[in-house]
Protein backbone atom coordinates (compact mmCIF):
# COMPACT_ATOMS: atom_id res chain seq x y z
CA UNK A 1 0.00 0.00 0.00
CA UNK A 2 3.21 2.56 1.17
CA UNK A 3 4.64 1.60 -2.78
CA UNK A 4 0.90 2.40 -4.19
CA UNK A 5 0.54 6.18 -2.63
CA UNK A 6 4.14 7.14 -2.91
CA UNK A 7 3.71 6.07 -6.61
CA UNK A 8 0.64 8.12 -6.88
CA UNK A 9 2.02 10.58 -5.39
CA UNK A 10 4.94 10.88 -7.76
CA UNK A 11 2.80 10.48 -10.32
CA UNK A 12 0.84 13.57 -9.00
CA UNK A 13 3.36 15.47 -9.07
CA UNK A 14 4.68 14.56 -12.19
CA UNK A 15 1.74 16.05 -13.71
CA UNK A 16 2.35 19.44 -12.18
CA UNK A 17 -0.47 18.70 -9.63
CA UNK A 18 -0.11 19.82 -5.72
CA UNK A 19 -0.66 17.97 -2.67
CA UNK A 20 -3.28 20.60 -1.30
CA UNK A 21 -5.46 19.82 -4.46
CA UNK A 22 -6.50 16.82 -2.70
CA UNK A 23 -8.32 19.19 -0.02
CA UNK A 24 -10.83 19.97 -3.19
CA UNK A 25 -12.16 16.56 -3.51
CA UNK A 26 -15.62 16.00 -3.02
CA UNK A 27 -16.85 12.96 -2.39
CA UNK A 28 -20.52 12.12 -2.21
CA UNK A 29 -22.06 10.53 1.87
CA UNK A 30 -18.77 10.35 3.30
CA UNK A 31 -20.57 9.34 6.43
CA UNK A 32 -20.81 5.83 5.24
CA UNK A 33 -16.94 5.83 5.78
CA UNK A 34 -17.52 6.52 9.46
CA UNK A 35 -20.67 4.26 9.70
CA UNK A 36 -18.22 1.25 8.14
CA UNK A 37 -15.73 1.76 10.61
CA UNK A 38 -17.78 2.33 13.08
CA UNK A 39 -19.31 -1.31 12.33
CA UNK A 40 -15.82 -2.95 11.65
CA UNK A 41 -14.71 -1.26 15.44
CA UNK A 42 -17.90 -2.67 16.90
CA UNK A 43 -17.33 -6.34 15.63
CA UNK A 44 -13.83 -6.43 16.63
CA UNK A 45 -14.30 -5.42 20.37
CA UNK A 46 -18.09 -7.15 20.76
CA UNK A 47 -15.89 -10.98 18.73
CA UNK A 48 -14.44 -11.26 22.48
CA UNK A 49 -18.31 -11.50 23.43
CA UNK A 50 -19.97 -13.18 20.70
CA UNK A 51 -17.71 -14.48 17.70
CA UNK A 52 -20.18 -14.45 15.09
CA UNK A 53 -20.25 -10.69 15.96
CA UNK A 54 -17.35 -10.17 14.10
CA UNK A 55 -18.06 -11.73 10.67
CA UNK A 56 -21.62 -9.82 10.61
CA UNK A 57 -20.34 -6.99 11.34
CA UNK A 58 -17.38 -6.99 9.28
CA UNK A 59 -20.25 -7.81 5.66
CA UNK A 60 -22.13 -4.96 7.49
CA UNK A 61 -19.05 -2.64 6.78
CA UNK A 62 -18.16 -3.65 3.59
CA UNK A 63 -21.65 -3.40 2.85
CA UNK A 64 -21.16 0.41 3.59
CA UNK A 65 -17.99 0.71 1.42
CA UNK A 66 -19.68 -1.07 -1.25
CA UNK A 67 -22.25 1.84 -1.02
CA UNK A 68 -19.79 4.58 -1.01
CA UNK A 69 -18.14 3.64 -3.77
CA UNK A 70 -21.19 3.05 -5.75
CA UNK A 71 -22.19 6.74 -5.21
CA UNK A 72 -18.95 8.03 -6.12
CA UNK A 73 -17.79 5.65 -8.77
CA UNK A 74 -17.73 9.04 -10.95
CA UNK A 75 -13.99 10.15 -9.03
CA UNK A 76 -11.11 8.28 -10.26
CA UNK A 77 -9.54 5.51 -8.49
CA UNK A 78 -12.68 5.28 -5.54
CA UNK A 79 -14.51 2.40 -7.46
CA UNK A 80 -11.28 0.37 -7.82
CA UNK A 81 -10.83 1.16 -3.87
CA UNK A 82 -14.09 -0.20 -3.29
CA UNK A 83 -13.73 -3.03 -5.17
CA UNK A 84 -10.54 -4.00 -3.48
CA UNK A 85 -12.06 -4.23 0.06
CA UNK A 86 -14.81 -6.21 -1.05
CA UNK A 87 -12.73 -8.38 -2.10
CA UNK A 88 -10.26 -8.69 0.46
CA UNK A 89 -12.89 -8.72 2.98
CA UNK A 90 -14.82 -11.77 1.12
CA UNK A 91 -11.09 -13.55 0.92
CA UNK A 92 -10.46 -12.81 4.93
CA UNK A 93 -14.20 -13.82 5.39
CA UNK A 94 -14.60 -17.28 3.66
CA UNK A 95 -10.41 -17.98 3.28
CA UNK A 96 -10.87 -18.47 -0.45
CA UNK A 97 -7.21 -19.58 -1.81
CA UNK A 98 -7.83 -17.35 -4.88
CA UNK A 99 -8.67 -14.45 -3.40
CA UNK A 100 -6.11 -15.25 -0.57
CA UNK A 101 -2.90 -13.54 -0.10
CA UNK A 102 -0.70 -14.83 -3.12
CA UNK A 103 0.48 -11.74 -4.86
CA UNK A 104 3.97 -11.58 -4.19
CA UNK A 105 5.52 -8.20 -3.25
CA UNK A 106 9.10 -7.87 -3.08
CA UNK A 107 9.50 -4.73 -0.74
CA UNK A 108 13.13 -4.47 0.26
CA UNK A 109 12.45 -4.21 4.33
CA UNK A 110 10.28 -7.48 4.47
CA UNK A 111 8.84 -9.20 1.01
CA UNK A 112 5.14 -10.81 2.22
CA UNK A 113 2.64 -11.64 0.40
CA UNK A 114 -1.20 -9.82 -0.64
CA UNK A 115 -4.48 -10.73 -1.22
CA UNK A 116 -6.29 -9.29 -5.70
CA UNK A 117 -8.45 -7.35 -3.74
CA UNK A 118 -5.41 -5.56 -1.65
CA UNK A 119 -3.87 -5.45 -5.21
CA UNK A 120 -7.11 -3.34 -6.05
CA UNK A 121 -7.48 -1.29 -2.91
CA UNK A 122 -3.29 0.04 -2.72
CA UNK A 123 -3.78 0.63 -7.12
CA UNK A 124 -7.14 2.50 -6.17
CA UNK A 125 -5.61 4.26 -3.46
CA UNK A 126 -2.68 5.27 -5.56
CA UNK A 127 -4.81 6.05 -8.24
CA UNK A 128 -7.19 8.58 -5.99
CA UNK A 129 -3.81 10.29 -4.97
CA UNK A 130 -2.60 11.14 -8.47
CA UNK A 131 -6.06 12.26 -9.79
CA UNK A 132 -7.02 14.66 -7.24
CA UNK A 133 -3.34 16.28 -7.08
CA UNK A 134 -4.11 16.89 -11.02
CA UNK A 135 -7.74 17.30 -11.56
CA UNK A 136 -10.48 19.83 -10.55
CA UNK A 137 -13.12 18.47 -8.19
CA UNK A 138 -15.27 16.35 -9.59
CA UNK A 139 -18.92 17.68 -9.67
CA UNK A 140 -21.75 15.38 -8.13
CA UNK A 141 -24.63 14.94 -10.29
CA UNK A 142 -27.85 16.22 -9.57
CA UNK A 143 -30.81 13.82 -7.98
CA UNK A 144 -31.75 11.60 -10.39
CA UNK A 145 -35.62 11.79 -10.45
CA UNK A 146 -37.97 8.80 -11.06
CA UNK A 147 -39.73 9.80 -14.72
CA UNK A 148 -39.48 11.75 -16.75
CA UNK A 149 -40.11 15.78 -16.21
CA UNK A 150 -40.58 14.67 -12.19
CA UNK A 151 -39.01 17.85 -11.67
CA UNK A 152 -41.04 20.18 -14.12
CA UNK A 153 -43.80 18.66 -12.67
CA UNK A 154 -42.79 19.61 -8.88
CA UNK A 155 -42.28 23.14 -9.97
CA UNK A 156 -45.36 23.41 -11.53
CA UNK A 157 -47.20 22.55 -8.38
CA UNK A 158 -45.12 25.41 -6.51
Amino acid sequence: MLIALVGGLAAGYARGGRLTHVTRLRLQRARLLGSALGARVLGVLGAAAWEPLLPALTAVAVGFLAVFGWVNRRVHGVALTAAGVVLDAVGRLWEDGWLGPWVPVAFPPRPETVSPGGVLLAAGLGLLLATAMTEPPVVPPARETIGDGAQEKSAART
